[in-house]
Protein backbone atom coordinates (compact mmCIF):
# COMPACT_ATOMS: atom_id res chain seq x y z
CA UNK A 1 0.00 0.00 0.00
CA UNK A 2 1.28 3.34 -1.09
CA UNK A 3 0.19 6.37 1.18
CA UNK A 4 0.73 9.82 0.72
CA UNK A 5 -0.27 12.06 4.04
CA UNK A 6 -1.63 15.50 4.47
CA UNK A 7 1.11 17.87 4.46
CA UNK A 8 1.10 20.68 7.98
CA UNK A 9 0.48 24.45 6.42
CA UNK A 10 1.71 27.00 9.14
CA UNK A 11 -0.11 30.80 8.50
CA UNK A 12 1.01 33.75 10.49
CA UNK A 13 0.04 37.21 10.16
CA UNK A 14 2.57 39.54 8.80
CA UNK A 15 2.26 43.22 8.00
CA UNK A 16 1.23 44.41 11.57
CA UNK A 17 1.84 47.90 11.36
CA UNK A 18 -0.05 48.74 7.60
CA UNK A 19 -1.33 52.37 6.67
CA UNK A 20 -4.53 52.63 7.09
CA UNK A 21 -6.12 51.56 4.16
CA UNK A 22 -3.85 48.46 3.67
CA UNK A 23 -4.21 45.24 5.34
CA UNK A 24 -2.31 42.80 7.53
CA UNK A 25 -1.15 39.72 4.93
CA UNK A 26 -0.86 36.10 5.97
CA UNK A 27 2.15 34.21 4.87
CA UNK A 28 1.81 30.44 4.27
CA UNK A 29 4.58 28.13 5.63
CA UNK A 30 4.84 24.42 4.67
CA UNK A 31 3.80 24.48 0.92
CA UNK A 32 5.06 22.05 -1.78
CA UNK A 33 6.82 23.05 -4.06
CA UNK A 34 5.15 24.34 -6.70
CA UNK A 35 2.28 25.53 -4.82
CA UNK A 36 0.64 28.65 -3.57
CA UNK A 37 -1.73 29.86 -0.94
CA UNK A 38 -3.89 32.91 -0.36
CA UNK A 39 -6.05 34.08 2.84
CA UNK A 40 -7.87 37.05 3.69
CA UNK A 41 -7.50 38.54 7.22
CA UNK A 42 -10.49 39.51 10.12
CA UNK A 43 -9.95 42.72 12.25
CA UNK A 44 -11.73 43.00 15.81
CA UNK A 45 -12.44 46.27 14.83
CA UNK A 46 -12.07 48.01 11.67
CA UNK A 47 -12.03 51.70 12.86
CA UNK A 48 -9.90 51.64 15.23
CA UNK A 49 -6.15 52.87 14.95
CA UNK A 50 -5.13 49.73 17.07
CA UNK A 51 -7.08 46.04 17.11
CA UNK A 52 -6.11 42.35 16.34
CA UNK A 53 -6.06 40.38 13.61
CA UNK A 54 -6.44 36.39 12.67
CA UNK A 55 -6.73 34.42 9.36
CA UNK A 56 -9.89 34.13 7.67
CA UNK A 57 -9.97 30.38 7.10
CA UNK A 58 -12.99 30.54 5.14
CA UNK A 59 -11.15 32.29 2.56
CA UNK A 60 -8.08 29.89 2.33
CA UNK A 61 -7.02 28.92 -1.32
CA UNK A 62 -4.14 26.22 -2.14
CA UNK A 63 -3.43 25.82 -5.68
CA UNK A 64 -0.27 23.96 -7.55
CA UNK A 65 1.01 25.49 -10.72
CA UNK A 66 -1.69 23.98 -12.99
CA UNK A 67 -4.10 25.80 -10.76
CA UNK A 68 -5.71 22.66 -9.43
CA UNK A 69 -7.39 23.08 -5.81
CA UNK A 70 -4.49 21.20 -3.56
CA UNK A 71 -6.26 22.61 0.14
CA UNK A 72 -6.84 19.28 0.74
CA UNK A 73 -3.67 18.00 0.69
CA UNK A 74 -2.99 20.13 3.77
CA UNK A 75 -3.45 20.23 7.39
CA UNK A 76 -3.94 23.76 8.49
CA UNK A 77 -2.86 24.89 12.17
CA UNK A 78 -5.07 27.17 13.86
CA UNK A 79 -3.28 30.72 13.44
CA UNK A 80 -2.60 32.69 16.58
CA UNK A 81 -4.90 36.06 16.55
CA UNK A 82 -2.02 39.01 16.75
CA UNK A 83 -1.96 43.02 17.83
CA UNK A 84 -2.33 45.12 14.85
CA UNK A 85 -1.55 49.30 14.73
CA UNK A 86 -2.55 51.50 11.56
CA UNK A 87 -0.23 53.83 10.71
CA UNK A 88 -1.96 57.38 9.83
CA UNK A 89 -2.66 57.74 6.18
CA UNK A 90 -0.93 60.96 5.09
CA UNK A 91 -3.17 63.82 3.27
CA UNK A 92 -2.51 67.11 2.29
CA UNK A 93 -5.57 69.99 2.84
CA UNK A 94 -4.63 73.15 0.61
CA UNK A 95 -7.21 75.63 1.06
CA UNK A 96 -7.75 78.34 -1.85
CA UNK A 97 -7.50 81.97 -1.13
CA UNK A 98 -10.30 84.26 -1.49
CA UNK A 99 -10.61 88.16 -1.40
CA UNK A 100 -13.62 90.89 -2.39
CA UNK A 101 -13.67 94.55 -1.81
CA UNK A 102 -15.45 95.60 1.75
CA UNK A 103 -19.16 95.94 1.79
CA UNK A 104 -19.65 95.68 5.29
CA UNK A 105 -20.79 92.14 4.93
CA UNK A 106 -18.92 89.05 5.96
CA UNK A 107 -16.54 86.88 3.47
CA UNK A 108 -16.25 83.60 4.24
CA UNK A 109 -14.88 81.11 1.62
CA UNK A 110 -15.16 77.13 1.80
CA UNK A 111 -12.92 76.15 -1.36
CA UNK A 112 -10.29 73.40 -1.00
CA UNK A 113 -8.39 70.48 -2.76
CA UNK A 114 -6.95 67.35 -1.62
CA UNK A 115 -3.28 68.58 -3.04
CA UNK A 116 -1.48 65.20 -1.54
CA UNK A 117 -2.51 61.68 -0.46
CA UNK A 118 -6.35 60.17 -0.77
CA UNK A 119 -8.93 59.19 0.88
CA UNK A 120 -9.48 55.51 1.45
CA UNK A 121 -12.71 54.46 -0.49
CA UNK A 122 -15.57 55.05 1.19
CA UNK A 123 -14.68 57.89 3.25
CA UNK A 124 -15.76 61.25 3.46
CA UNK A 125 -14.09 64.12 4.47
CA UNK A 126 -15.90 66.90 5.96
CA UNK A 127 -14.54 70.28 6.15
CA UNK A 128 -16.22 72.80 8.23
CA UNK A 129 -15.09 76.71 7.59
CA UNK A 130 -15.87 78.97 10.22
CA UNK A 131 -13.06 81.89 9.79
CA UNK A 132 -14.47 85.53 8.59
CA UNK A 133 -13.88 88.13 7.42
CA UNK A 134 -15.72 91.98 7.63
CA UNK A 135 -13.29 94.71 7.63
CA UNK A 136 -10.21 95.36 5.21
CA UNK A 137 -7.76 93.03 5.81
CA UNK A 138 -6.16 89.45 5.58
CA UNK A 139 -7.19 86.91 7.90
CA UNK A 140 -5.92 83.08 7.87
CA UNK A 141 -8.67 80.66 6.90
CA UNK A 142 -8.27 76.92 8.55
CA UNK A 143 -11.31 74.60 8.77
CA UNK A 144 -12.35 72.23 11.15
CA UNK A 145 -11.69 68.56 9.47
CA UNK A 146 -13.70 65.19 10.34
CA UNK A 147 -13.27 61.92 8.05
CA UNK A 148 -15.92 59.42 8.71
CA UNK A 149 -15.87 55.50 6.89
CA UNK A 150 -18.92 54.65 5.36
CA UNK A 151 -20.09 53.28 8.43
CA UNK A 152 -20.56 56.68 10.00
CA UNK A 153 -17.39 56.08 12.03
CA UNK A 154 -14.91 59.00 12.99
CA UNK A 155 -11.65 57.76 11.44
CA UNK A 156 -9.90 61.29 11.52
CA UNK A 157 -7.11 59.47 13.70
CA UNK A 158 -5.87 57.37 10.95
CA UNK A 159 -5.17 60.09 8.74
CA UNK A 160 -2.10 62.35 9.03
CA UNK A 161 -3.81 65.66 8.17
CA UNK A 162 -1.48 68.41 6.89
CA UNK A 163 -3.63 71.51 6.18
CA UNK A 164 -2.11 74.72 4.05
CA UNK A 165 -4.33 77.51 4.96
CA UNK A 166 -5.53 80.00 2.91
CA UNK A 167 -6.33 83.52 3.17
CA UNK A 168 -9.20 85.87 3.32
CA UNK A 169 -8.36 89.51 2.33
CA UNK A 170 -10.85 92.23 2.13
CA UNK A 171 -9.38 95.15 0.36
CA UNK A 172 -10.33 99.08 1.12
CA UNK A 173 -13.11 100.15 -0.50
CA UNK A 174 -11.89 103.07 -3.09
CA UNK A 175 -13.98 106.10 -2.23
CA UNK A 176 -13.50 109.04 -4.98
CA UNK A 177 -14.58 112.90 -4.01
CA UNK A 178 -14.38 115.64 -5.64
CA UNK A 179 -14.39 119.18 -3.08
CA UNK A 180 -16.39 121.89 -4.87
CA UNK A 181 -15.20 124.94 -6.50
CA UNK A 182 -16.89 128.63 -5.29
CA UNK A 183 -16.32 132.13 -4.67
CA UNK A 184 -16.93 134.89 -2.82
CA UNK A 185 -16.71 138.38 -2.17
CA UNK A 186 -14.11 139.36 0.62
CA UNK A 187 -16.28 139.25 4.00
CA UNK A 188 -12.79 139.74 6.71
CA UNK A 189 -13.14 136.75 8.03
CA UNK A 190 -11.82 133.21 7.21
CA UNK A 191 -14.79 131.22 4.34
CA UNK A 192 -14.88 127.54 4.08
CA UNK A 193 -16.81 125.82 1.42
CA UNK A 194 -17.42 122.28 2.57
CA UNK A 195 -19.13 120.85 -0.60
CA UNK A 196 -18.42 117.86 -2.23
CA UNK A 197 -19.55 115.16 -4.94
CA UNK A 198 -18.60 111.54 -4.95
CA UNK A 199 -17.45 109.99 -8.29
CA UNK A 200 -19.94 108.20 -10.16
CA UNK A 201 -17.21 105.87 -10.05
CA UNK A 202 -17.21 104.94 -6.71
CA UNK A 203 -19.60 104.47 -4.20
CA UNK A 204 -20.21 104.19 -0.12
CA UNK A 205 -21.84 100.75 1.02
CA UNK A 206 -25.25 101.45 1.66
CA UNK A 207 -26.05 103.16 5.12
CA UNK A 208 -22.64 104.75 5.24
CA UNK A 209 -22.64 108.50 5.01
CA UNK A 210 -19.54 110.79 4.93
CA UNK A 211 -18.77 113.42 7.44
CA UNK A 212 -16.18 116.14 6.90
CA UNK A 213 -13.87 116.50 9.13
CA UNK A 214 -11.91 119.57 8.07
CA UNK A 215 -12.29 121.99 5.19
CA UNK A 216 -9.87 124.88 4.39
CA UNK A 217 -10.18 128.36 4.77
CA UNK A 218 -9.55 131.81 2.22
CA UNK A 219 -9.42 135.15 3.49
CA UNK A 220 -8.28 137.44 1.51
CA UNK A 221 -8.67 138.16 -1.97
CA UNK A 222 -7.15 135.65 -4.63
CA UNK A 223 -7.56 131.74 -5.07
CA UNK A 224 -6.29 128.65 -2.66
CA UNK A 225 -7.07 125.34 -2.99
CA UNK A 226 -10.34 123.63 -1.65
CA UNK A 227 -8.99 120.89 0.72
CA UNK A 228 -11.70 118.84 2.77
CA UNK A 229 -10.80 115.57 5.24
CA UNK A 230 -13.32 112.88 5.70
CA UNK A 231 -15.17 110.09 8.15
CA UNK A 232 -16.59 107.68 6.97
CA UNK A 233 -19.81 106.72 10.00
CA UNK A 234 -22.15 103.27 9.76
CA UNK A 235 -25.99 103.59 10.33
CA UNK A 236 -24.80 103.86 14.53
CA UNK A 237 -22.17 106.05 13.66
CA UNK A 238 -19.34 104.15 13.81
CA UNK A 239 -16.21 105.19 12.02
CA UNK A 240 -15.37 102.93 8.97
CA UNK A 241 -13.08 105.24 7.67
CA UNK A 242 -10.32 102.95 7.86
CA UNK A 243 -12.13 99.98 5.62
CA UNK A 244 -12.52 102.88 2.46
CA UNK A 245 -9.43 104.15 0.18
CA UNK A 246 -10.18 107.79 0.32
CA UNK A 247 -8.43 110.14 -2.40
CA UNK A 248 -9.63 113.98 -2.61
CA UNK A 249 -9.50 115.66 -5.62
CA UNK A 250 -9.09 119.78 -4.67
CA UNK A 251 -10.91 122.19 -5.36
CA UNK A 252 -10.78 125.88 -5.45
CA UNK A 253 -11.45 128.30 -3.15
CA UNK A 254 -11.43 132.02 -4.85
CA UNK A 255 -12.53 135.71 -3.10
CA UNK A 256 -12.59 138.34 -4.98
CA UNK A 257 -12.64 142.19 -3.87
CA UNK A 258 -15.47 143.92 -1.44
CA UNK A 259 -17.09 147.15 -3.82
CA UNK A 260 -17.19 149.84 -1.38
CA UNK A 261 -18.05 153.56 -1.30
CA UNK A 262 -16.00 156.46 1.01
CA UNK A 263 -18.14 159.22 2.51
CA UNK A 264 -16.10 161.44 4.13
CA UNK A 265 -17.52 163.34 6.99
CA UNK A 266 -17.83 167.51 7.33
CA UNK A 267 -16.73 169.15 9.79
CA UNK A 268 -15.79 172.73 11.24
CA UNK A 269 -13.06 173.05 13.41
CA UNK A 270 -11.30 176.00 15.40
CA UNK A 271 -8.22 177.82 14.28
CA UNK A 272 -5.52 176.67 16.51
CA UNK A 273 -2.19 177.75 13.88
CA UNK A 274 -1.64 174.51 12.79
CA UNK A 275 -2.91 172.28 9.52
CA UNK A 276 -6.10 170.67 10.52
CA UNK A 277 -7.77 167.80 8.94
CA UNK A 278 -10.67 165.31 9.08
CA UNK A 279 -9.80 161.88 8.60
CA UNK A 280 -13.16 160.61 9.93
CA UNK A 281 -15.04 157.97 7.05
CA UNK A 282 -17.93 155.83 6.59
CA UNK A 283 -17.53 152.86 4.65
CA UNK A 284 -20.62 151.68 3.01
CA UNK A 285 -20.68 148.29 2.42
CA UNK A 286 -17.77 147.92 4.86
CA UNK A 287 -16.63 144.86 7.15
CA UNK A 288 -15.37 146.43 9.79
CA UNK A 289 -11.42 146.35 9.14
CA UNK A 290 -9.20 149.54 10.07
CA UNK A 291 -9.22 152.16 7.85
CA UNK A 292 -6.24 154.72 7.70
CA UNK A 293 -7.13 158.19 5.83
CA UNK A 294 -4.22 158.72 3.61
CA UNK A 295 -3.19 161.80 1.87
CA UNK A 296 -5.63 163.85 3.76
CA UNK A 297 -6.38 167.41 2.67
CA UNK A 298 -5.96 169.86 5.31
CA UNK A 299 -6.63 173.87 6.32
CA UNK A 300 -4.69 175.95 8.56
CA UNK A 301 -6.42 179.15 8.23
CA UNK A 302 -9.87 180.46 8.68
CA UNK A 303 -11.81 179.33 5.25
CA UNK A 304 -13.61 175.76 3.94
CA UNK A 305 -12.04 173.39 1.40
CA UNK A 306 -12.89 169.73 0.02
CA UNK A 307 -12.46 167.26 2.68
CA UNK A 308 -10.18 165.15 0.21
CA UNK A 309 -8.39 161.80 1.27
CA UNK A 310 -7.49 158.47 0.69
CA UNK A 311 -8.68 155.48 2.79
CA UNK A 312 -6.27 152.27 3.02
CA UNK A 313 -7.34 149.84 5.27
CA UNK A 314 -4.75 147.47 7.61
CA UNK A 315 -5.42 144.55 9.17
CA UNK A 316 -2.77 142.81 11.94
CA UNK A 317 -0.42 145.72 10.74
CA UNK A 318 -0.67 144.65 7.06
CA UNK A 319 -2.39 146.51 4.29
CA UNK A 320 -5.25 144.83 2.64
CA UNK A 321 -6.89 147.54 0.76
CA UNK A 322 -6.49 145.53 -1.93
CA UNK A 323 -9.31 143.20 -0.53
CA UNK A 324 -11.44 146.23 -1.37
CA UNK A 325 -12.63 147.29 -4.54
CA UNK A 326 -13.67 151.08 -3.84
CA UNK A 327 -15.90 151.81 -6.41
CA UNK A 328 -16.22 156.07 -5.30
CA UNK A 329 -15.89 158.86 -2.78
CA UNK A 330 -17.92 161.05 -1.78
CA UNK A 331 -16.42 164.17 -0.38
CA UNK A 332 -17.47 166.22 2.82
CA UNK A 333 -16.61 170.09 3.94
CA UNK A 334 -13.45 170.89 6.23
CA UNK A 335 -14.08 174.69 7.20
CA UNK A 336 -11.98 176.44 9.95
CA UNK A 337 -13.47 179.27 11.94
CA UNK A 338 -12.00 181.89 13.87
CA UNK A 339 -10.37 181.02 17.15
CA UNK A 340 -12.02 182.89 20.12
CA UNK A 341 -10.04 184.96 22.75
CA UNK A 342 -11.59 186.13 26.33
CA UNK A 343 -9.02 189.16 27.66
CA UNK A 344 -9.44 190.73 30.87
CA UNK A 345 -7.90 194.26 31.33
CA UNK A 346 -5.73 194.21 34.16
CA UNK A 347 -5.83 196.48 36.99
CA UNK A 348 -2.64 198.48 38.10
CA UNK A 349 -1.58 200.67 41.06
CA UNK A 350 1.39 202.35 42.25
CA UNK A 351 2.54 204.93 44.79
CA UNK A 352 2.40 208.71 43.35
CA UNK A 353 5.62 210.04 42.24
CA UNK A 354 4.66 212.59 39.97
CA UNK A 355 4.39 210.73 37.20
CA UNK A 356 1.42 209.17 34.96
CA UNK A 357 0.18 205.64 35.83
CA UNK A 358 -0.54 204.51 32.13
CA UNK A 359 -2.82 201.70 31.29
CA UNK A 360 -1.69 198.71 29.27
CA UNK A 361 -1.20 195.35 30.96
CA UNK A 362 -3.90 192.51 30.33
CA UNK A 363 -4.51 188.64 30.81
CA UNK A 364 -5.77 186.09 27.95
CA UNK A 365 -8.72 183.96 29.49
CA UNK A 366 -7.83 180.71 29.24
CA UNK A 367 -11.13 179.01 28.94
CA UNK A 368 -12.36 177.71 26.70
CA UNK A 369 -9.21 178.85 24.41
CA UNK A 370 -5.95 180.32 24.56
CA UNK A 371 -3.62 181.64 22.09
CA UNK A 372 -2.29 178.80 20.17
CA UNK A 373 1.14 178.24 21.14
CA UNK A 374 4.38 180.93 19.46
CA UNK A 375 1.20 183.50 18.67
CA UNK A 376 1.41 186.46 20.31
CA UNK A 377 -1.85 189.30 21.16
CA UNK A 378 -1.31 193.05 21.26
CA UNK A 379 -3.91 196.17 22.07
CA UNK A 380 -3.76 199.61 22.31
CA UNK A 381 -4.47 200.51 25.55
CA UNK A 382 -6.52 203.75 26.76
CA UNK A 383 -6.80 205.33 30.75
CA UNK A 384 -3.89 207.39 32.23
CA UNK A 385 -3.87 209.13 35.94
CA UNK A 386 -0.71 210.71 37.72
CA UNK A 387 -2.74 210.48 41.18
CA UNK A 388 -6.12 209.23 42.02
CA UNK A 389 -7.91 206.36 39.58
CA UNK A 390 -9.26 206.47 35.83
CA UNK A 391 -11.26 203.73 34.00
CA UNK A 392 -9.04 201.56 32.28
CA UNK A 393 -10.03 200.37 28.41
CA UNK A 394 -8.51 199.78 24.76
CA UNK A 395 -9.08 201.21 21.49
CA UNK A 396 -11.78 199.29 19.44
CA UNK A 397 -10.61 197.18 16.66
CA UNK A 398 -6.76 197.64 17.53
CA UNK A 399 -6.10 194.14 18.69
CA UNK A 400 -3.16 192.31 16.99
CA UNK A 401 -2.25 188.18 17.14
CA UNK A 402 0.93 188.01 15.38
CA UNK A 403 3.24 184.85 15.36
CA UNK A 404 6.68 183.94 15.45
CA UNK A 405 7.16 184.09 11.55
Amino acid sequence: EITVLPRELHLTITNTSPAYGEMPRVKAEGLAKGDSATCGVILSDYGAAHTTAYADLSTLRVTDKKGNDRLGCYTVSSPERVSVSFRPRPLTITVRDASKTYDDTALSFDGYEITSGTLLTGDNLIAVFRDTLVDAGTKTNTPDLRIYNASGTDVTNLYDITVKSGKLTVEKRPLIIQAADSSFVYAGHPIDHPQYFVDGSTSLVSGHRLEVKSASTILDVGSAPNVLTFAVRNRRGVDESHNYSIFVKEGTLTVTPRPVTIHTESGVLVYDGTDQSLPVVTVENGVGDEYRAVNAATLRDVGSITNHLRVEFWRDGKNITSNYNITGYTFGTLEITPRPLSVRLDNSEKIYDGTPLKAGAFTVVPSPYTLPKGHTLTLEARGEVTFGSAPHTYVKNSARVTDEA
